[in-house]
């Protein structure tokens, strides 16, 4: 819950880094960590987030023959929720 609290700061305050900070997000083991990445993506770089979320969805679907690890379910109803705000 801080790293998620720490991503929404560093997005609040426009930290320079921030992109590093997002790729870090996006790779990390933690559901939630990775679903409030694609958030913060989404804010600042929609294009970029849109991929995120297609390569989830599709990973999601079993197109490239993984699926989600244990536990992810909450990541492609977040990626939902943050495509429909999209703009």
């Amino acid at each position: 819950a801080s790293r998620i609290a720490a991503l929404r700061l560093l997005a609040a305050r426009k930290y320079p880094d921030l992109p590093q900070a997002v790729d870090a997000a996006l790779a990390d083991a933690e559901p939630r960590l990775r679903a409030e990445g694609r958030d913060v993506l989404a804010e600042v770089s929609p294009d970029k987030a849109l991929a995120a979320i297609r390569e989830l969805l599709e990973q999601a679907a079993g197109k490239n023959g993984h699926g989600l690890p244990g536990g992810a379910a909450l990541e492609p109803q977040r990626a939902l929720a943050t495509l429909a705000r999209l703009k």
